[in-house]
Order: C-alpha cells, then sequence, then structure tokens
C-alpha cells in the first residue's frame, strides 16, 4: 500500500501489479495499474504487456516495446518515456506525457484535452494530435510524422532543427528533419 516499495518485480502473462507506493525496475508482460500517489520508476512494458496510468498515478523513465503499451487517463503523467519498435501510447483527457522519445516503429495518439509535451520524434516514429488535443515543444527528426487534426479545436506548437518555431497550421505540411499533417 502507500508508501511500500517493490523492487525489480516481473508481471508474468496474466499477472497483474496494482501500485499505490514505489515499484523500480518492473518488467511487465501482463498488467500494471499505477493510481493516486503511486510511482513506476524504469519499467521495462513489453511483450503485449499494459501500463495504465489513473489520478495522481506517475511513471519515469519507462521503456515501452514489442506490443508494450501505454493508457495515461485523467491526472496520469508519464515523464521521460522511450517508447521503441511496437511501443505505443495513448493519452486521454487530462493525462499528460512529458518529455518522450518515439522512436522507429512506435506510435503515440493524443486525445482531446491529453497533454504532450517535450517529445522528440525519430526515423519511423509517428505521432497523432487529434482535435482538442495539445503537443508542444516537439522535435520532429528526420524521417519522424506527426499528424494534426485540421480541426480548429486541435492546436500545436512544434520545435524543428535549426531551432526555429513554427506557428500553429492547419494543413498538410513538410518541414525539415520531419513531416507535419
Amino acid at each position: 500500500w502507500s508508501g511500500g516499495i517493490a523492487f525489480n518485480t516481473v508481471v508474468a502473462f496474466g499477472g497483474s501489479q496494482r501500485v499505490y507506493g514505489s515499484a523500480i525496475g518492473t518488467v511487465d508482460a501482463s498488467q500494471i495499474l499505477v493510481s493516486s500517489g503511486g510511482h513506476l520508476v524504469s519499467a521495462a512494458i513489453v511483450n503485449n504487456g499494459d501500463l495504465e496510468l489513473y489520478g495522481g498515478g506517475v511513471a519515469v523513465g519507462a521503456t515501452v516495446s514489442s506490443g508494450g503499451s501505454v493508457g495515461i487517463l485523467a491526472g496520469g503523467i508519464a515523464s521521460g518515456t522511450t517508447f521503441l519498435s511496437g511501443g505505443a501510447a495513448y493519452v486521454f483527457a487530462g493525462g499528460s506525457a512529458l518529455a518522450t522519445v518515439v522512436s522507429s516503429g512506435a506510435s503515440i495518439n493524443v486525445y482531446f484535452g491529453a497533454y504532450w509535451s517535450g517529445t522528440t520524434i525519430s526515423n519511423g516514429g509517428s505521432a497523432v494530435v487529434s482535435s482538442g488535443g495539445i503537443a508542444s515543444g516537439t522535435v520532429l527528426q528526420s524521417g519522424g510524422t506527426e499528424s494534426v487534426s485540421p480541426s480548429e479545436a486541435a492546436w500545436i506548437q512544434a520545435w524543428h532543427p535549426p531551432g526555429r518555431e513554427t506557428a500553429p497550421r492547419r494543413t498538410p505540411t513538410t518541414h525539415k528533419g520531419g513531416s507535419r499533417r
């Protein structure tokens, strides 16, 4: 419960872990639920494993790959997460993803009311920002893509090398270092 710490846990297929205190070094091939007051540090989410962050739940430094996914719901925060091939994230209303890296074969979906900031999308990585979702400070490296809903409600601020900020756009645009649709 609150205040408890779990180190180097393996959550195997069909297992489940609920984090109210702290979990460090967890490898997940099933499901981890992190809620109010819970902290998940340096987890590996793999083999169709699922990490769900609820109100007040925080994940720091997770690596997501090989069919692993992260669902960030209202009040949940993921920071410093790396998404490798086969990894995916779904950021829902009230959820936040900060300082993430999206590599080749990984994908991020940012929905209405969700916030996503300080992300680097590398070659083959992709992100979709739906109407009403917010993405700020995105770095698109060569071959990285970020698709933004054309609705008035969706907006984006993207930072593109070599260091110039672009204004929000509603039409498909290709930028040096990557593309945004």
